[in-house]
Parts: C-alpha cells; sequence; structure tokens
C-alpha cells in the first residue's frame, strides 16, 4: 500500500498528475500474425488479413490471372464459374466460389489469428514508466500517479545536487537497478511488489 495519501500529496506539491482514459495508452490491435499465418495482401500491404501461406499463394495467383477472366477489359463481370472474390468490399477479382468462401472465412478468423500486442496491460493497470516510456510494468492508476510525484519531487529528497543519497526518511525506489530516485519506505516496497507482480499482469 502507498504511505502518501492524495492528500498530502496535495499539500505536499499543490497538485498531482492523476491518469486519465488517455493516460492508459490503449493499445492498438496488433497486426502481426500468430506463428504459422502470414498477411494476405489480396489487395495490397493494407491487407492484414491473416491467412496461411498456401492462401496467400493462392490469392497471388488469383490476382495474376485477374484480367483473364473478366468478360472483357472493360467489363469486371466474372467470366462462367468465377465469382468476385471480396476480401474487401472492393476486391472484384474472380475466383472460384471456393475461393470465396475461403476469403469470407479467412475475414470471420482475421482477429483470431492475430499475434497479441507486446506489453499491453490488463484491463485496470497501466503502465508505470518510473523511468521514462521503457519501463512497462503494469501498475494501477494510482501507482503511476505516485510514480509521477516522486519522480517530481527527486530532486527536493537527496542530500544535494551532487550527492544522491537520500534524506533521512526516504530511500531508493529501485523500480530498475539504476533508479535512484527517493521515496518513501512503503512506496519502495509497492515497486518491488509491482515489479514481481509484471508478469502476471500483462495480456
Amino acid at each position: 500500500m502507498l504511505i502518501a495519501t492524495s492528500a498530502v500529496l496535495a499539500a505536499a506539491a499543490g497538485s498531482i498528475l492523476v491518469p486519465t482514459a488517455a493516460d492508459a495508452v490503449p493499445a492498438q490491435p496488433s497486426q502481426e500474425c500468430k506463428s504459422g499465418y502470414v498477411w494476405r495482401e489480396a489487395t495490397g500491404s493494407g491487407d492484414r488479413v491473416c491467412v496461411t501461406p498456401g492462401t496467400r499463394a493462392q490469392t497471388r495467383e488469383d490476382n495474376a490471372q485477374a484480367a483473364n477472366r473478366r468478360v472483357s477489359a472493360t467489363n469486371r463481370t466474372c467470366k462462367s464459374g468465377y465469382v468476385w472474390r471480396e476480401a474487401t468490399p472492393n476486391d472484384l477479382v474472380c475466383v472460384t466460389p471456393g475461393t470465396r468462401a475461403q476469403t469470407k472465412d479467412d475475414n470471420a478468423q482475421a482477429a483470431s489469428r492475430r499475434a497479441q500486442p507486446a506489453g499491453t496491460c490488463k484491463s485496470g493497470y497501466v503502465w508505470r514508466e518510473a523511468t521514462g516510456s521503457g519501463d512497462r510494468v503494469c501498475v494501477t492508476p494510482g501507482t503511476r500517479a505516485q510514480t509521477r510525484e516522486d519522480n517530481a519531487q527527486a530532486a527536493n529528497r537527496r542530500v544535494s545536487a551532487t550527492n544522491r543519497t537520500c534524506k533521512s526518511g526516504y530511500v531508493w525506489r529501485e523500480a530498475t537497478p539504476n533508479d535512484l530516485v527517493c521515496v518513501t519506505p512503503g512506496t519502495r516496497a509497492q515497486t518491488k511488489d509491482d515489479n514481481a507482480q509484471a508478469a502476471s499482469r500483462v495480456r
């Protein structure tokens, strides 16, 4: 538990940074495919649906044969035996009905085939960022607010500008081996616990 309360912090610093919804840095859906899948790229590099390598090879072959399967160069209607693939709403490449069915299924499975984005915190947690954006330990919003306040007060809690020893009542936080920000013993204990819980808070 944090020793300092919001009331104490407010009195000491006037105000603290309270994380907002934007501070949570919601992860964008990953576009990287899980092992065994590759981007389809039916309509170019923007098509990030994940499919098997065999399906991508089929997609490329269908693209190469597109002109031959149309009624004419000016009429995109498919010749008999072919239908529009419709990997995207504007995808009018002519393919077999079986390939269109496969494409529809691949689109439906798209989300389940993406790799989980690394470093995404579970609901209710945010990145701590004690030592900058590289600190990806997930903590509660209150703990991150405390972390930011401790960072802001760092210089005031040292013996001097050239001596990083902490004043009486404070200890190094040690969120990382080189983190020498001075905090209360309770905050250091919280930091140690957050580090121990890091893996369980990432999805």
